[in-house]
């Protein structure tokens, strides 16, 4: 999983997720969309809620286009596996 954070002064930029398969490639499966920029609590529970319950980026990568990922603002805007 990674979080991406806009250029500073980019009032255009959005905050991003994505999750990505594990393997020789590291390829990318989604990308999500913050609706508002994270505070650091929001980015402290993605990160804490995958610590806890490390197949949930497994269920995750399986959200539709349009759905937020369970537990999260976070919409997924982009499948990268279809």
């Amino acid at each position: 999983m990674t979080v991406q954070a806009p250029e500073p002064g980019d009032g255009d930029g959005c905050w991003e997720v994505e999750v990505g398969r594990r393997s020789a490639t590291g390829s990318t499966v989604i990308g999500c969309a913050l609706p508002a920029v994270p505070d650091a609590d929001e980015v402290a529970h993605l990160l804490k809620s995958v610590e806890e319950k490390p197949l949930l980026l497994a269920q995750w990568a399986e959200t539709p286009v349009g759905a937020a990922l369970a537990g999260t603002t976070a919409v997924v805007t982009k499948r990268y596996d279809s």
